[in-house]
């Protein structure tokens, strides 16, 4: 877990203001440990002091994705496994950032 502190509080350095929207790793074969590793390091982050940063979950009860959706079957999103994703993570990146779906940010 210090790696990824290390590397978010990297990421604030270079980007101070800006959102920082953590997913778990996928696959969800990865486990619930790695999960665990990256939420700790989002709220120990805001422990610190630092509320802009967020941790959106993937795999509550079930994996978002299946093997099909994966080119291998175990790692490399597909087009339809990278369309899930982006359709899942969608309103709750808007509602983090503050976006009226539907206008253009730029």
């Amino acid at each position: 877990m210090a790696g990824y502190s290390k590397l978010l509080a990297g990421i604030r350095e270079k980007n101070p203001g800006k959102a920082i929207i953590c997913t778990e790793p996928l696959p969800a074969q990865l486990g619930m440990e790695v999960r665990s590793l990256v939420e700790q390091a989002v709220e120990e982050t805001k422990e610190r002091g630092d509320q802009n940063v967020y941790f959106i979950a993937l795999n509550n009860g079930k994996p978002l994705l299946k093997a099909r959706d994966y080119v291998d079957g175990r790692t490399h999103p597909t087009k339809k496994g990278s369309t899930k994703m982006a359709k899942y993570l969608k309103d709750k990146v808007a509602a983090i950032l503050g976006w009226e779906l539907g206008t253009v940010h730029k």
